[in-house]
């Protein structure tokens, strides 16, 4: 989370030790000292995994990351009605491969929250 990864760099706390997080310390970006940096964006719910870069959304099922999925322009298609996996393949690729590395890096072995 990127308050998390904010707040240790604003407090100057040594967290070499700490578990791989995904946040990126937005001090630059609320300070004015700098850009707000380009990447591309994880998240998974109980029923869907997405990846965003840029204008594009690759959404797939929780279930099965190997699944082809979607690819959304969002900036063209904010409904996500259509799916342009055949005009971008290696940008679906590409977000799809990223998901999963992600997941592999940071998601697997975190506990389920109870509901």
């Amino acid at each position: 989370m990127d308050w998390f990864s904010t707040l240790v760099a604003l407090g100057h706390v040594d967290f070499d030790s700490a578990p791989k997080l995904d946040g990126i310390n937005l001090e630059p970006a609320l300070t004015g000292t700098g850009p707000l940096p380009e990447r591309t964006v994880f998240w998974q719910t109980g029923k869907s995994a997405a990846a965003r870069r840029g204008t594009l959304k690759w959404i797939a099922p929780t279930n099965n990351a190997d699944a082809p999925g979607q690819l959304y322009d969002l900036q063209k298609d904010r409904g996500e009605t259509t799916d342009v996996s055949d005009l971008h393949p290696e940008q679906k690729t590409e977000l799809q491969e990223a998901y999963k590395n992600w997941r592999n890096e940071v998601w697997d072995g975190v506990a389920p929250v109870a509901r």
